[in-house]
């Protein structure tokens, strides 16, 4: 298993994207809905997030952060609190991998990475404020002029460890090489 893991990362490192190479560096605008589960989902369900990205990729692997401001209305009368209001600051490894190319180059997205989850109140499962846990995410990034980003993406963060969720959001940033 070990051995199939690393040719798979070696295969990615020196792979050469379809479309041009894309921007070394980015930094976005981001702004999205999410869905909360389980039981934070049971009590705080939908909401929106907004916030900043920012991340470096020299080839197809590299590095993204992001940290998104959301707020979530209560859905139970029995909630001590009407809203409660989320912070959540993501690093991750991304690997970024062409789909074609031309006046708009298109690229697909996958990354990985740990994320911390800070509440305004004690939040379910553990009744705490402060989470720690891995996140996973895909996306589409769209390149225009070489140096406008378009970002449609998806995550699902605190896989275990914490109050789990789906966000979908869309960044508009620039790069540059």
């Amino acid at each position: 298993m070990r051995r199939a893991a690393l040719a798979v990362l070696l295969l990615l490192a020196g792979a050469r994207p379809a479309a041009a190479r894309g921007p070394r560096a980015h930094m976005a605008v981001v702004g999205g809905g999410r869905s909360n589960t389980g039981a934070l989902g049971d009590s705080y369900r939908l909401g929106y997030v907004y916030g900043a990205e920012a991340g470096y990729q020299p080839g197809v692997l590299g590095v993204a952060w992001s940290l998104l401001f959301g707020a979530f209305d209560s859905t139970s009368t029995s909630n001590p609190d009407s809203r409660i209001d989320l912070v959540e600051m993501e690093l991750a490894l991304r690997a970024r991998v062409g789909l074609g190319a031309g006046e708009i180059n298109s690229y697909t997205l996958v990354w990985a990475g740990l994320e911390i989850v800070r509440a305004s109140t004690p939040i379910p499962p553990d009744a705490d404020r402060q989470y720690l846990g891995p996140s996973v995410g895909t996306g589409l990034q769209f390149v225009i002029a070489d140096e406008f980003l378009i970002t449609l993406g998806a995550r699902y963060s605190l896989i275990f460890g914490g109050p789990t969720g789906v966000t979908v959001m869309m960044s508009l940033g620039v790069g540059g090489y």
